[in-house]
């Protein structure tokens, strides 16, 4: 008997199953006659495949996939024809239980002491591609995160914190590390799938859980509060006045690296992403979490024309902010759109006038803290020195970063003179680089913990 008849009698040899027979029916039997296999041997010979094969048996079967399944739900589905359950995607059901509580629980620092073998729960983002978890220790969380572009991610939030601006601090992990082994074989006992998406790539990133709400989460009551709050340290000012000039100040930074419509679409007028920023209402701090790059590849005339275009929009949305900065400019007409969508609220002027400021005031911090590449240069340097390469390093454009300091420098230049928007000189003196050296150092510590500098 070939396999076609086989299977037009409901039973067969799954060609991606690695030789398990599957059974067709959804009676819940698993005959298993071809090769004489019942259930509980059946049973093993599936916990020894994939994750993903697994997935891709039960799709064939015709049953539909959760967002989140675990391993022993697919394998009673392929067994017993039992359609799969919704799960955190963990196999130990007091584990599967945990929820994070983004406003109580309590960030685990330092990065690197941290006692994996203790990990006691795992919980996948709502936000980001899927591959963020979160995970819970005796002494509070941390953040694991895959991603292909390690290097970008630390570049950008180094970048980010030297302007004075909170970011998640991250540390980049060799997935052939010991640290890294014992974090892939805790997690397969509590979240299977959070193993399966951090060993994809080289490394991955521990990252600095941050506590408050993103932005996108944030209801309109919360926001009307935050506007009544007054600000201690600076009198006259609101929380929510504080918070939104710290956002500004963060779009621009964004804005530098071509990447402002992975947050606020100040100038790209994306759809933009509200859940990259956290916002802490008890002490109105803004935090920058999932930083990363997205630089125009300028080898190709295409990419010069998209280079050329994002530097007039840009310089298109200075100069409007900076000829009427009492005036809410069209391009921040984006972001209102943006929060209903998300909320269906509408931010009035008190909430975009402020975003606005800090976008224009980030940009003048960031020539005060880069009147040059060389930091740039050195960050970029130190980076490359670890081996093997982190994946995203060659994303990484220096050309693309001086031409939009360029930029700024001529934007700021040409409305010097403007009585309202008085300007600091667009080439100030260099600072001493005492901040280079001590997050140089910092960095490469973390960087040595992997073993691989």
């Amino acid at each position: 008997m070939n396999v076609t008849d086989q299977k037009d009698k409901g039973q067969g040899v799954d060609e991606k199953s690695g030789g398990v027979e599957r059974s067709d029916s959804k009676d819940g039997n698993a005959r298993g006659e071809g090769v004489g296999e019942n259930k509980a041997k059946l049973r093993v010979k599936l916990q020894n495949l994939g994750f993903v094969t697994l997935k891709k048996m039960v799709v064939e079967r015709g049953y539909p996939l959760p967002k989140f399944v675990n391993k022993e739900s697919l394998i009673d589905c392929i067994i017993n024809g039992k359609k799969p359950k919704h799960t955190s995607g963990n196999r130990d059901g007091t584990v599967s239980k945990w929820k994070l509580n983004r406003l109580n629980a309590n960030p685990l620092l330092p990065l690197d002491k941290v006692e994996w073998e203790k990990m006691s729960g795992c919980m996948r983002s709502e936000t980001g591609h899927g591959g963020v978890f979160f995970v819970k220790l005796p002494k509070g969380i941390v953040v694991l995160k895959s991603c292909g572009d390690c290097a970008g991610q630390v570049f950008a939030s180094t970048i980010i914190s030297w302007l004075g601006i909170k970011a998640a601090k991250c540390r980049v992990i060799s997935t052939a590390s010991s640290e890294a082994q014992t974090i892939l074989k805790r997690l397969k006992l509590v979240h299977e799938l959070a193993s399966y998406k951090l060993s994809r790539y080289r490394y991955f990133l521990v990252m600095e859980f941050c506590r408050g709400t993103v932005l996108k989460r944030i209801r309109p009551a919360e926001f009307k509060k935050m506007g009544e709050t007054p600000l201690s340290v600076v009198g006259g000012v609101s929380c929510m006045y504080s918070i939104c000039v710290a956002m500004g100040r963060l779009a621009a930074v964004d804005a530098l690296f071509y990447s402002d419509g992975d947050r606020l679409p100040i100038v790209s007028q994306t759809n933009g992403n509200g859940g990259n920023i956290i916002i802490s209402n008890g002490n109105c701090r803004v935090t920058a979490i999932d930083n990363g790059i997205n630089f125009i590849n300028t080898d190709t005339n295409v990419g010069k024309h998209r280079q050329d275009v994002y530097i007039r929009d840009t310089d298109a949305v200075f100069n409007a902010i900076l000829s009427n900065p009492k005036s809410i400019a069209p391009s921040l007409l984006a972001v209102r759109k943006m929060m209903v969508r998300y909320i269906n609220w509408s931010p009035p002027d008190d909430f975009l006038l402020p975003l606005q400021e800090g976008f224009v005031e980030g940009a003048k911090n960031i020539l005060e803290e880069f009147p040059d590449m060389s930091r740039f240069k050195e960050l970029l340097d130190l980076l490359y020195q670890v081996e093997p390469t982190i994946p995203g390093l060659a994303s990484i454009n220096l050309e693309f970063i001086e031409n939009m300091l360029n930029l700024f420098k001529s934007i700021f230049k040409r409305h010097h003179n403007n009585a309202s928007n008085p300007n600091p000189d667009p080439n100030p003196d260099p600072k001493p680089n005492l901040t280079l050296t001590l997050s140089l150092s910092f960095l490469l510590v973390s960087l040595t913990f992997t073993g691989n500098v």
